[in-house]
């Protein structure tokens, strides 16, 4: 039998324990830390502030294939109002751990491990659904298809951008100076630097927010989504779209090398003819 040490003894003996969890979410760089814990807790050189989260238990679906997780947040947190205010579209990732505050040096214990998979608001708090990362193994990756329009992302550095086409040389920073009621409609000089539609399904950058541009025109863009924090006077960036043609691949990026799609195939279906 191993003999346990008295520093060990009087260690286990005068610990109050005090289990808290951790919970870090990410997307694109931006990260949010916190706990369940009633104070700030410092961990890996990160903190992690005190909030409000009802966790659900981590089950399993019938077939045994991912677990899922059920989160209860208030619409004030940080991260639902990201939500909020832009819907968006790329996954955030999601990690829970516990750990003892008294035993920080011990590390922590794995909880769950996946990705947000919905939000549902109802009243004052958001309930959200997450996926363990299994599910995503299941999936069938999408191949590429014959189509009029090009299918590769935008400045994708592995596609459209392997020659060198950079986001960076096609982003402007721009002052707002007005702010529609419905707050998707922006004003700003620097939009009219170049021809109506040029930001036109591009996007609009500010701090952790994102959107797409639906409209452009003059010194007026249409977002696709509010962002409840943009006032006038802030300072955004904003980015050119495509609108996957030739004609634009060409003209407008000077990129038509890495041009994918396929404007020439026939666009009538023998096989939808009736008669003939």
């Amino acid at each position: 039998m191993k003999n346990v040490s008295q520093d060990i003894i009087d260690k286990e003996e005068g610990t109050k324990r005090q289990p808290a969890e951790l919970y870090h979410m990410w997307y694109e760089g931006f990260h949010w830390r916190y706990t369940s814990g009633d104070v700030a807790i410092e961990y890996e050189g990160y903190t992690y502030e005190p909030a409000y989260i009802k966790r659900g238990p981590v089950t399993f679906d019938i077939k045994l294939d991912s677990n899922t997780l059920a989160l209860g947040i208030p619409k004030v947190n940080q991260l639902i109002a990201e939500f909020i205010a832009t819907i968006p579209v790329a996954l955030i990732w999601i990690s829970v751990h516990k750990i003892h505050r008294d035993g920080i040096e011990y590390g922590t214990t794995s909880v769950f491990m996946g990705q947000v998979k919905g939000v549902l608001f109802k009243g004052l708090e958001a309930s959200v659904s997450c996926v363990g990362f299994e599910h995503f193994l299941g999936q069938v990756v999408p191949r590429y298809r014959y189509g009029i329009l090009c299918q590769h992302t935008l400045f994708d550095p592995l596609t459209c951008g392997r020659d060198g086409l950079s986001e960076d040389d096609y982003k402007i920073t721009a002052q707002i100076t007005g702010i529609s009621s419905s707050g998707l409609v922006l004003t700003s000089e620097a939009f009219a630097s170049q021809e109506d539609k040029y930001y036109t399904q591009g996007k609009l950058l500010f701090g952790s927010y994102r959107t797409m541009l639906t409209a452009h025109s003059g010194s007026t863009v249409t977002l696709r989504y509010k962002m409840a924090n943009l006032s006038v006077g802030d300072v955004v960036q904003v980015v050119a779209g495509c609108y996957g043609t030739r004609a634009a691949c060409d003209s407008k990026f000077n990129n038509l090398d890495n041009c994918f799609n396929f404007e020439d195939i026939p666009r009538d279906n023998p096989t939808a003819w009736i008669g003939a």
